[in-house]
């Protein structure tokens, strides 16, 4: 939800925000997909898995968006802890950023948007631990 939507809204801004997205079904369905998804898609890795089922409100410098909290403890696969760059293969791309199943809505959208969407959403990893974890490319690019 943009938040310049909320400009001469009645309340506050996050009461328009809570209004918009955490009072439409529709907003909560399909978060509840975007979850579901992402815990099938890691649950291989996991041996215990907690994700809050009542989402919140999180407010970012330009959107809101619902929000839930998804905590997994990683297990060994094939004799070793699966390395951020395996979780990201396997999460990538969500069902939040491309639709479900993500076959299906990734040809739609290529055959919808007649753009690139470049690195809209997608995860980014570094040379270097440090630039992965601070998500920063060697020319500054995001």
């Amino acid at each position: 939800l943009d938040r310049r939507d909320a400009d001469g809204m009645a309340g506050s801004p996050l009461e328009f925000a809570e209004r918009v997205l955490a009072g439409s079904e529709k907003q909560r369905h399909e978060h509840e997909i975007a979850i579901q998804s992402l815990t099938t898609q890691l649950a291989p890795f996991s041996e215990a898995m907690n994700a809050h089922s009542e989402p919140f409100i999180l407010e970012l410098p330009n959107v809101w968006h619902l929000a839930s909290d998804v905590k997994a403890e990683l297990t060994e696969v094939e004799g070793h802890v699966p390395t951020c760059l395996a979780l990201i293969n396997a999460l990538h791309p969500t069902a939040a950023v491309c639709g479900t199943p993500t076959s299906v809505a990734g040809a739609l959208i290529r055959k919808l948007e007649h753009m690139d969407r470049g690195p809209y959403a997608g995860p980014w990893a570094g040379s270097t631990r440090q630039e992965t974890a601070n998500g920063a490319s060697p020319s500054g690019a995001p």
